[in-house]
C-alpha cells in the first residue's frame, strides 16, 4: 500500500526476526532529524545481527546504509487516511490556539445566547404583567 500524508499510521512493535521484506517501518535515521516511513527491500544476517534496508516508495534509490532493529520504531499495521491532516494542523505555528480559540467559543458563546433568550423571556413576562395590571384597573 502507498501511504500519503495526513495517514494516520498505527504501529506494532516486533521482534527483529518478525520482520519481513514488503513491511513498511517507521524509523529513526541518522541523516535526518524526524521518523521516516519507508518500507524494507531488503534484509542481511551480518554476525547474527539483521541489516534492514529501506526505500520510500515514490523514491528512485533505496536509502543510505541500513537500519538496525534499534533505529525502527515500529510496523506499520493499519494506516488510516486523513485522521493525521488533525495532527499535522494541531502542529501548525496557530493550529493549535485556533483550536483552542473554537473551543472555547463553542463553550461561551451559549452563553451569551442563553442570556439574551433569558432577559427576552423576562421583558415578556414584564409586558405582560403590566398589560394585566392594566385590564384589571380598566
Amino acid at each position: 500500500p502507498t501511504l500519503d500524508v495526513g495517514h494516520l499510521l498505527v504501529l506494532q512493535a516486533r521482534a527483529p526476526e518478525q520482520i519481513q521484506v514488503g513491511d513498511i517501518i517507521v524509523f529513526n535515521a541518522y541523516y535526518h532529524g524526524k521518523p521516516i516511513v519507508h518500507r524494507i527491500i531488503e534484509i542481511q544476517n551480518v554476525t547474527g545481527e539483521l541489516h534492514y534496508f529501506t526505500k520510500g516508495d515514490n523514491n528512485a534509490l533505496a536509502d543510505p546504509g541500513y537500519r538496525v532493529h534499534e533505529d525502527i520504531i515500529g510496523v506499520v499495521v493499519l494506516p488510516i487516511p486523513y485522521i493525521g491532516h488533525v495532527t499535522l494542523f494541531l502542529h501548525e505555528p496557530y493550529g493549535f490556539t485556533i483550536v483552542v480559540v473554537l473551543f472555547l467559543a463553542l463553550l461561551i458563546l451559549p452563553e451569551f445566547f442563553m442570556k439574551d433568550k433569558e432577559d427576552d423571556e423576562d421583558t415578556e413576562i414584564d409586558e405582560q404583567d403590566t398589560t394585566e395590571q392594566e385590564t384589571a384597573n380598566a
